[in-house]
């Protein structure tokens, strides 16, 4: 009998560390990966002023985990910041390096009039992100039937995926 409760308690504790976290507990899987706080490619670049991007992961006392990402781009004569923003539906660390997540827009807002914000909001997107010291590398990012990078590598064009630098840590 003793060794029944012994089997049934190892695992129990084997199921529930395989087991996803929550969506309430989203946040604390992004604050015990560290990726609280903002992120760039270049923080010295203001994204609300010059172009760049910067995305800041907030975990609020009450609610869900967001998402705020900044890109300021020129695309020929078109110049525009566009801000998005994303709610963080779930968060799970896979062991002491990656974290994967589910994010949804509900947001989007455009500095240039000419630049149409979607007529719909995109499909819920999920990413995987590699961190190292201060820095993260986008392994795998899709929306619906979109992929965007997948195996560390940009589907558009081959390139590997950015790494990018912590501005900031909340």
């Amino acid at each position: 009998m003793r060794k029944l409760g012994f089997s049934l308690c190892v695992l129990a504790t084997l199921t529930a560390q395989a087991l996803p976290l929550k969506a309430d507990d989203a946040g604390s899987a992004m604050k015990g990966f560290g990726l609280v706080g903002s992120w760039s490619l270049d923080c010295s670049k203001d994204p609300a002023k010059e172009l760049g991007s910067r995305a800041t992961y907030t975990v609020p006392l009450s609610g869900a985990p967001t998402m705020e990402l900044i890109n300021h781009y020129k695309t020929g004569e078109i110049e525009d910041t566009l801000t998005r923003y994303d709610e963080i539906q779930s968060a799970t660390r896979i062991g002491d390096y990656e974290l994967q997540f589910v994010s949804v827009a509900t947001k989007f807002q455009h500095t240039n009039p000419q630049v149409a914000n979607p007529q719909t909001m995109p499909p819920p997107a999920q990413s995987l992100i590699l961190k190292a010291g201060n820095h993260i590398k986008m392994l795998d990012s899709r929306a619906g039937d979109k992929v965007f990078i997948e195996n560390g590598l940009v589907k558009q064009n081959g390139a590997l995926a950015p790494t990018i630098e912590q501005c900031t840590k909340e």
